[in-house]
């Protein structure tokens, strides 16, 4: 059960109604900090290539997880920690149907959370292969890598909700891959 609290009324002091005189600002500011670190070198041989981003100072609605029925089937707290007789102090309201327009899908602090996080975009781990003449005869140059893209995120938005970089809570996240391959110069 989502408990509003009484900050005004149309005298401009609180009249006992929970209406459109007790809405308030927020967060008048969402300017995060958008960073981005590439690092990269190669040594005998070796070579190391990989790129983060992140989010910093941002703030994220995720009153979307109240939706529908069906993202509440999908999301396991809505189960796991929502309200109910035998769970009073559960972190989330009581689940709702679809069809029930409460107070849900009103704008509340509850559902206004920080969405910092820090995401290793890709890694790519490569070796070239030494000269010799077996294959300098045909080839100048041969690389063998191993690219992972998207392979973790740090930070507690991710743990408890979903991907940090989607809007909504009922879209896919961002894939991860792996791929191995080889590059030739010829």
């Amino acid at each position: 059960m989502m408990v509003y609290k009484d900050l005004s009324g149309p005298n401009g002091t609180p009249d006992g109604i929970i209406d459109d005189w007790d809405k308030t600002i927020l967060k008048n500011k969402n300017h995060p900090l958008i960073v981005g670190l590439n690092l990269g070198g190669t040594w005998k041989g070796f070579g190391l290539d990989m790129m983060f981003t992140g989010h910093f100072a941002e703030y994220k609605w995720m009153d979307d997880l109240a939706g529908g029925v069906e993202w509440n089937r999908m999301w396991h707290d809505w189960y796991d920690n929502s309200w109910a007789p035998d769970n009073p102090n559960a972190e989330l309201p009581k689940r709702k149907n679809n069809d029930v327009t409460k107070t849900y899908n009103d704008k509340s602090d509850f559902w206004l959370k920080k969405n910092n996080f820090l995401r290793m975009k890709y890694l790519t781990l490569s070796y070239t292969l030494p000269e010799n003449q077996f294959y300098n005869k045909v080839f100048e140059n041969v690389r063998l890598f191993f690219t992972g893209t998207n392979l973790f995120v740090i930070g507690g938005f991710n743990k408890n909700y979903y991907d940090p970089e989607i809007n909504q809570g009922n879209e896919f996240p961002i894939s991860r891959s792996f791929n191995f391959g080889m590059d030739v110069t010829f």
